[in-house]
């Protein structure tokens, strides 16, 4: 998920003349696919995602040539609360990685789930040790 190798696999592609490029298949991650969205209207190139989940790809105007079949982080939140309380559970653990969309994410969550009375606490994870500590702690607390 690198920002930098994505945008230099797409140059390296354009640089090649004996290739017509006319949309490119977007990349697995939002770190990726922002810079390469927000690049391609130079060469009037479609980025189509099927994965990518950034709330910031569905500004219309910083992403022109943007297209995604899959939805946003921030368009799940409600689902998600409603599938708490249809279980009828209180308490709810939020892991997320603490890169911007991810925490911003996490914050709109937190939010939505305090607005419905749920026990809410947040916890950033950067590794994988990390999360193995963070489900424990999760675990222990509630």
């Amino acid at each position: 998920c690198s920002a930098v190798k994505g945008n230099t696999a797409m140059l390296r592609i354009l640089e090649d003349q004996n290739k017509r490029v006319v949309t490119l298949l977007g990349a697995g991650c939002s770190t990726v696919t922002q810079p390469v969205s927000q690049s391609s209207w130079h060469w009037n190139l479609l980025v189509f995602n099927y994965i990518s989940t950034s709330p910031a790809l569905q500004d219309c105007k910083k992403y022109p040539y943007f297209y995604t079949i899959q939805p946003s982080e921030y368009s799940l939140i409600p689902a998600r609360v409603q599938l708490m309380k249809d279980y009828g559970w209180s308490k709810v653990v939020i892991f997320h990685q603490p890169i911007g969309v991810w925490s911003v994410a996490a914050e709109r969550l937190q939010q939505l789930f305090q607005k419905e009375n749920f026990e809410v606490e947040v916890l950033a994870v950067s590794a994988e040790t990390d999360m193995q500590a963070a489900v424990k702690h999760a675990v222990v607390v509630h």
